[in-house]
């Protein structure tokens, strides 16, 4: 696994975490943040009240400069996919998973730097690549209320709550893009 630094585009006040299911109590989903100035307020808002290694549901931190935290679930398949990390100052999150998968194939490790949810977009094009359909799977996790997803121009799924999410099968490529 590998992390893409995103540099300052990495800072933000709002984020949605995605990262792998967990399959099995040895699989693990984290969200680790890092504020960049003194007296940070940081909330983690976890959908349907998902439970992290430091308890169950929704809580906040205050951290200083250049400190971090970490939650992590491995009770859930869920995970914490959907949780939105919000905080009154910039911070840095970095979110993943080890030993999971989107399918139950396998196992893998994936993690990546996320930028604040302003500059996430809503219109993507996804190019295939040499795995099997089940293993190129796209995540998408609604960050507004009923999110209607479409793929390769035909309506595909609502997403009814913020935070839910769905998997799309690496069926739905045409000819190796997706739209």
């Amino acid at each position: 696994a590998a992390i893409v630094s995103k540099g300052i585009s990495a800072l933000g006040k709002r984020f949605r975490a995605g990262m792998l299911q967990n399959y099995s109590s040895s699989h693990i989903g984290f969200i680790s943040v890092m504020a960049t100035e003194n007296n940070t307020s940081i909330n983690f808002e976890l959908p349907t009240a998902r439970q992290t290694t430091g308890g169950q549901g929704d809580h906040s931190i205050v951290l200083d400069k250049y400190q971090s935290y970490i939650i992590a679930n491995t009770s859930s398949q869920l995970s914490l996919i959907g949780t939105l990390v919000s905080s009154d100052k910039p911070i840095a999150v970095n979110t993943g998973a080890f030993g999971s998968s989107y399918s139950g194939l396998g196992q893998d490790y994936g993690m990546d730097q996320i930028v604040d949810a302003s500059l996430v977009g809503s219109e993507y094009i996804l190019i295939k690549g040499i795995a099997i359909d089940e293993l190129e799977t796209v995540l998408i996790i609604a960050d507004q209320p009923n999110t209607e997803i479409n793929v390769n121009g035909n309506y595909y799924q609502s997403l009814n709550n913020t935070g839910d999410y769905t998997i799309i099968n690496g069926s739905e490529y045409n000819n190796g893009n997706m739209y």
